[in-house]
Order: C-alpha cells, then sequence, then structure tokens
C-alpha cells in the first residue's frame, strides 16, 4: 500500500467534513479505498495466473517456473516468485561470446 499516513487522512476528513473519525476506522478506509484502485492480493495473484497461460498460449515455447513454498503457520502454499523466460531469448545465448573482464582493486 502506497505509504500516506492514518494521521494525515484524519486531517483531511476533519478539514473536509468536520468529523473526527478513529484510526482504526481511517485505516479499514484507506485499505478498501486502495483495494478498490488497485485489487487484492488474491485478485492479483489470479491476474497473475491468467497473465503467464496467456504468454504461453501466444509463445508456446516459452519457459515458466512458479516458486512457492509451504509454511506450518499457512494453510496454503505460499508464493515466493515467478521466472518466465521467451525460447528465443534462450537460443539467442548460443551465439553471445564469453567475456572476461579483470577488474582493479
Amino acid at each position: 500500500m502506497p505509504r500516506f499516513p492514518i494521521k494525515d487522512c484524519k486531517i483531511i476528513v476533519l478539514k473536509a467534513y468536520d468529523i473526527s473519525i478513529s484510526r482504526r476506522k481511517t485505516y479499514l478506509d484507506c485499505k478498501r479505498a486502495f483495494e478498490k484502485i488497485y485489487g487484492t492480493w488474491e485478485g492479483s495473484f489470479a491476474e497473475l495466473s491468467r497473465f503467464m497461460e496467456a504468454l504461453k498460449h501466444f509463445n508456446p515455447r516459452t519457459i515458466i517456473e512458479w516458486k512457492t513454498e509451504r509454511r506450518v503457520d499457512v494453510i496454503e502454499g505460499v508464493f515466493n516468485y515467478v521466472f518466465w523466460n521467451f525460447k528465443p531469448c534462450i537460443d539467442g545465448f548460443v551465439f553471445c561470446r564469453p567475456v572476461k573482464s579483470i577488474d582493479r582493486m
């Protein structure tokens, strides 16, 4: 969530509507506004999954690896990262020349 302090949100509401709201209500409303604009974590993860499937569909030899891990305190797997690489990029490395670099200390 972008950093917009709760204190500043409270001040804006107080100035605009002349109403003082609690810190918790301010936090929940900021969170709700953020999710309305950017979506939830679950929604983003679902979109990522759909995006990767579309990537594979239109680039059939694309390599995609998902990294998740199991934790004792969480029922579901925890997402770490997703990696993808297009097959033409992998094939292009054949034509790269090795480079030796010496750096002075």
